[in-house]
């Protein structure tokens, strides 16, 4: 499926990624960032863990920076950050907005919870129009990951505002992970999701065979392993929860290269 994800070839937009712990999603997700990473593309990824401190500006304004980081245009969302600074008198951290990333930029200090989801709303539609004026169709990703952690306005704010507004924003690759997708599940399952969107859930190995299907797809162990076996004894030690058989698979795959 990140296979899939990867290949600008194909119309996969949004994958969902669910399942209990130790389920090994936060691994899988890393293994989606190294893969970027090794492709030596400037491909922007935003992994981010969440929780209840995670608020709705501050997000996107993660995401202006990744971008921006990146070589893409956010002159849109920058007027509107500092506008946003001087309507609510607040103080950056660094003058230079260009030159440094917006996350010197506390919200905190807004009178109200509705003030800062209403800068936010400003920031991501700023963002969309940033995105909409480029020049080409670069790919850029973001992954949520303990997305159960959020709080309910977060949640929110990533459906209304990313989600179901993810054919606004060009090039965007996301990836929803946690133990509980509910309402992102929904969404994904109207029709106009059908083609672009996949989910997923994990589950634990409960037979040998699939470990060694898994070790299949995954890439080649070294040819004196004794796969059946190796595999059995992975099921036993560590229950067939994926958290702790992947990496072993992971280790194995590579000393066989």
């Amino acid at each position: 499926m990140f296979r899939r994800l990867l290949d600008g070839g194909n119309e996969l937009r949004v994958v969902c990624l669910y399942g209990g712990s130790e389920m090994g999603k936060s691994t899988l997700l890393s293994w989606l960032e190294a893969q970027i990473e090794l492709q030596q593309i400037r491909e922007p990824f935003l992994y981010r863990p969440m929780d209840d401190n995670v608020s709705s500006s501050g997000l996107t304004l993660e995401i202006r920076d990744v971008l921006s980081d990146n070589g893409f245009c956010t002159k849109k969302t920058d007027e509107i950050i500092q506008t946003s600074v001087k309507q609510v008198n607040l103080t950056a951290i660094t003058s230079e907005i260009n030159v440094s990333n917006s996350a010197g930029i506390s919200f905190q200090s807004m009178a109200s919870s509705h003030e800062a989801e209403r800068v936010a709303h400003l920031l991501i539609n700023a963002l969309v129009e940033d995105l909409e004026r480029q020049a080409n169709d670069r790919r850029w990703f973001l992954a949520f990951d303990e997305i159960e952690k959020s709080d309910s306005l977060a949640k929110s704010f990533i459906i209304r505002s990313i989600l179901q507004r993810v054919d606004r924003l060009p090039g965007l690759h996301l990836v929803l992970s946690g133990r509980d997708l509910g309402e992102f599940l929904q969404v994904c399952k109207r029709a106009s999701f059908a083609r672009i969107s996949e989910s997923v859930e994990l589950l634990p190995f409960s037979d040998w065979r699939e470990i060694v299907d898994f070790v299949r797809s995954y890439g080649q162990p070294p040819p004196e392993l004794d796969l059946e076996a190796w595999a059995k004894d992975l099921l036993v030690d560590y229950r067939g929860l994926p958290l702790y058989t992947q990496p072993a698979v992971y280790t194995a795959c590579k000393i066989g290269r």
